[in-house]
């Protein structure tokens, strides 16, 4: 390192070493982990002083998802909704729509018959 920064002296390498000492009591760290963590802050300001964070309004699609893709709420409601289907599928609406289906194909089956016997 001494080479890199021309610190040829010894009173200079001996500067140079104080300081380390010095800043390892201040910092109470050994100065690479110290470096890297200024690093880190620096770039975190510069970073936050050059984005413009614009921040939305919440939309209801995302009010939605958070109830709906709950980590708790998700199967009991996706259970929910399957049996609510099922029942209107075979109970309400497929009573209503059972007649009206037979009556299609019973009218079928007699057109049909009607067609073959003549």
């Amino acid at each position: 390192m001494e080479k890199i920064l021309g610190l040829n002296d010894a009173g200079k390498t001996e500067k140079l070493n104080h300081s380390r000492e010095v800043l390892k009591q201040i910092y109470k760290d050994e100065l690479e982990g110290v470096f890297a963590g200024e690093r880190y802050r620096f770039i975190s300001s510069v970073r936050d002083k050059c984005l413009n964070k614009k921040f939305k309004k919440e939309t209801i699609s995302d009010r939605l998802d958070k109830i709906f893709l709950n980590k708790y709420l998700a199967l009991p409601i996706f259970v929910l909704v399957m049996s609510l289907v099922y029942f209107l599928s075979v109970g309400f609406i497929g009573k209503l729509f059972n007649g009206i289906i037979e009556n299609f194909f019973e009218l079928i089956k007699m057109k049909l018959d009607n067609f073959l016997i003549k």
